[in-house]
């Protein structure tokens, strides 16, 4: 099974992926949408707010399982994936609700009085019952939306509790086995009848199947790969440029609906796994700043539009260099010192 190293290229991509939403995300913020650059590029089959969440979770996917297998408890598991969601959200929580009463709120009902900010926070730590407007807030907006980053979280603790069911199963083979007939299973759910278990299951928890089964293949791909040895076999590079060809034709040709579950992984983990000359320092240097970026990222871009009304591509340069600083600060002050509880609840068995 492929180790992880600590020189290795997933800091600098999960920062490239981060980014790439706010890039796209300055599309329809600012009201042109269809003007996206990946979308203009591949007539409408992807675009780069799109295309970075797949790729953060197959790495998730990659990263998380072999995170399971070095857990010393169920518990210990889900500890670390708590620390690693919740201690940022909490903070930034708060800087929303404080920026919004000091600088956004336009309404005619006292802040405190207002139904829509008293809710808004306990909703958004719930991950799967989001609120997305307060009333008062980005009123005048092409998106009314607080942070329209945070949906995916829901999708993304559901597979760490999806994965975890694989704690309880020793034997590695059949983990294989189970991880190959999961992702199987989702594929073809996808593909077939996607709004399996829609009504009865997903809609309760304001969850979208159609989603739920995307995404999932994609962080199911990446637990799958942890299996397969990117160090060793010549071959492995050249299944990387020949799946690298397939999802260039399939956008030609108009299959990628298709194979961007079937190649875009391995694309994803075999270029991770690598330690590229500089860019595979950058975790070393400035630390993992995504998951900062992304989730202040929405609303530092509808913060400057309120108050800027700026135009796409000055958007995107402001909020990149707002949120870099605000990813950086939230890693070194919050994250990175939640990090070091990661094993508090850790047992010394072998």
């Amino acid at each position: 099974m492929t180790k992880t190293h600590r020189e290795n290229n997933f800091d600098f991509l999960r920062l490239l992926f981060s980014s790439l939403v706010i890039v796209s995300h300055s599309f329809p913020l600012t009201g042109i949408r269809e003007q996206e650059t990946l979308m203009q590029l591949t007539n409408n089959q992807a675009d780069f707010g799109g295309l970075s969440v797949k790729c953060f979770f197959v790495l998730s996917g990659f990263l998380i399982f072999q995170s399971l297998e070095r857990s010393k408890s169920y518990f210990d598991y889900l500890w670390k994936r708590f620390l690693r969601l919740f201690p940022a959200l909490l903070v930034i929580g708060i800087v929303i609700l404080f920026t919004v009463a000091l600088f956004l709120y336009k309404c005619n009902v006292p802040l405190l009085e207002n139904h829509s900010y008293l809710t808004y926070y306990p909703r958004m730590l719930s991950l799967y019952f989001l609120q997305d407007n307060i009333d008062g807030v980005f009123q005048n907006l092409p998106y009314k939306t607080i942070n329209g980053s945070l949906w995916t979280l829901c999708y993304e603790f559901s597979m760490y509790l999806v994965i975890s069911a694989l704690f309880f199963v020793k034997n590695k083979k059949w983990r294989l086995y189970l991880l190959l007939a999961l992702f199987i299973s989702i594929f073809l759910l996808m593909m077939i009848y996607p709004a399996f278990l829609q009504k009865r299951f997903f809609s309760l928890l304001q969850m979208n199947s159609y989603n739920f089964y995307d995404l999932g293949i994609f962080f199911v791909a990446g637990s799958l790969l942890t299996y397969v040895n990117f160090k060793e076999s010549k071959i492995q590079k050249l299944l990387f440029y020949s799946f690298l060809v397939i999802i260039i034709l399939s956008l030609i040709f108009h299959f990628y609906s298709v194979a961007k579950y079937l190649f875009l992984p391995y694309i994803i983990i075999y270029f991770g796994v690598g330690a590229t000359p500089v860019i595979s320092k950058i975790g070393s240097t400035i630390g993992d700043t995504s998951y900062g970026i992304y989730i202040y990222g929405w609303f530092v871009q509808q913060f400057l539009q309120e108050k800027f009304h700026f135009s796409a591509y000055p958007l995107m340069f402001y909020s990149l260099l707002i949120t870099f600083v605000l990813g950086y600060i939230s890693w070194h002050l919050i994250e990175k010192k939640a990090l070091t509880y990661k094993n508090l609840f850790s047992k010394n068995t072998k």
